[in-house]
């Protein structure tokens, strides 16, 4: 099972797609401004403080980051917790600049790798926790590679997913359009709640988070525009300004029409 490709086809794979387009070291550093220092994901440390409270982690639990980005979730579940983390993500920027705030930080009990999940080999029963924020939601065949997290997860432990999901709602060709050229392939909560139970996973919770995904989008927007008001700089000049801008102000009316959602599932082996 390899990570299936829905972009352009200017790209020879999708690691090249995300490293040369969607997440350029540049845009990178744009991401970070808008969600928070060493976070490319929707609420940054906010978020990821609110949806750890599933998690009872302790020290010495060794944790699997799925799509790690550049390494927010790993540092603070290392730092607050003692835990051992260890981050893949695809994007070989990502985990440069995770690596190198790594160093700047001295963290040592946390490890990156550049790895694909889908194609990711550890020993069974290797994690206590594996813990995956919106990034499932680039893989299409989701089954198979839940049928590999539950392989390494150890008796007792823990999965928490967050993602982009979708509804039973008919998509609008705008909406088709924007999941194509993201390289997404959406599905509902409810979906990803049965493919973990048919892989063996006991369901604990899940949970369509749409209004707390509007609220943090709604408090990103205006980070951005306080950001343009204070600098302009390469990381954040007038054109990235107002692709962000344009792109947050779409995503909270997908989101208040129901057809972008954020779902979250929690479950245990």
């Amino acid at each position: 099972m390899e990570q299936e490709q829905h972009v352009s086809s200017k790209y020879k794979n999708f690691q090249e797609f995300l490293d040369k387009e969607q997440y350029t070291e540049k845009s990178i550093k744009s991401y970070e401004k808008v969600f928070g220092e060493n976070f490319v994901s929707p609420g940054g440390i906010d978020s990821t403080k609110l949806v750890t409270q599933h998690l009872k982690i302790t020290p010495g639990q060794r944790i699997l980051d799925v799509g790690c980005g550049i390494g927010g979730s790993a540092f603070y579940f290392a730092n607050e917790f003692g835990a051992s983390v260890h981050g893949i993500d695809l994007s070989s920027n990502m985990i440069n600049i995770a690596n190198k705030k790594k160093e700047k930080m001295a963290i040592k009990n946390v490890t990156f790798d550049i790895t694909d999940c889908t194609t990711a080999e550890f020993e069974d029963e290797s994690f206590d926790v594996i813990y995956s924020r919106e990034v499932i939601l680039h893989i299409k065949e989701k089954k198979a590679l839940f049928q590999s997290f539950y392989k390494w997860l150890k008796p007792g432990g823990h999965i928490l997913i967050t993602d982009y999901c979708c509804t039973e709602k008919k998509w609008t060709n705008e909406f088709t359009s924007y999941v194509k050229s993201r390289g997404y392939f959406l599905q509902t909560v409810s979906l990803y709640a049965q493919q973990l139970k048919e892989v063996g996973f006991k369901i604990i919770e899940q949970v369509d988070n749409t209004e707390k995904f509007i609220y943090f989008l709604e408090k990103e927007l205006e980070r951005i525009e306080l950001i343009r008001k204070e600098e302009e700089n390469e990381a954040f000049s007038e054109e990235i300004y107002q692709y962000r801008r344009k792109g947050w102000s779409e995503k909270i009316q997908r989101a208040k029409d129901n057809l972008q959602t954020w779902g979250l599932v929690f479950a245990s082996k």
